[in-house]
């Protein structure tokens, strides 16, 4: 992942328990890796709930509100889960693990919750030095600072242990 996501190996990855951060789903779950895209699957099953909710042959059918708002949060709850936790199989080496926020803004997470940070090959020792520089004061002496090493002579790479600088 770290190509794609960490700015070619120059970033890093923190590593929560993320039982730790108060989460539930559907906020947080692995990512679930599938052959083919389900969206025609998902569209048609969509629309025959929608017809047995709707029931558009029973003349003057009608709901409280809460009951359609319910019906249609859950639809778009379905929707939402096959865009955001659904993802092709040829990313499976992956295993992705994702929380979905607000995207409000930033947000806040209780320091004993983080338990690792991994910094990429390409990471600027500057940024590396930062970093220590924060995770040394208290309330996070807890945290691993571990660093992504190229295996030489493959196409591997590796998590050297910890490195407290």
């Amino acid at each position: 992942m770290w190509a794609h996501y960490g700015g070619g190996h120059s970033g890093l990855c923190l590593g929560f328990d993320v039982s730790a951060m108060g989460f539930s789903e559907p906020d947080a779950r692995e990512v679930e890796y599938v052959a083919a895209p389900r969206f025609r699957e998902l569209f048609l099953s969509l629309v025959e709930e929608l017809g047995e909710f709707v029931k558009p042959w029973e003349k003057g059918r009608t709901y409280p509100d809460e009951v359609g708002d319910a019906f249609y949060t859950r639809q778009i709850a379905k929707i939402t889960h096959e865009n955001l936790f659904v993802k092709s199989e040829k990313w499976k080496y992956e295993e992705e693990f994702r929380i979905v926020m607000d995207p409000s803004g930033l947000h806040s997470f209780d320091p004993r919750s983080l338990r690792e940070i991994i910094f990429g090959t390409k990471t600027r020792d500057g940024d590396i030095k930062r970093v220590v520089d924060i995770v040394s004061a208290s309330g996070w002496q807890h945290v691993n600072l571990k660093r992504v090493r190229h295996v030489p002579g493959s196409f591997e790479f590796e998590i050297a242990g910890e490195q407290r600088v």
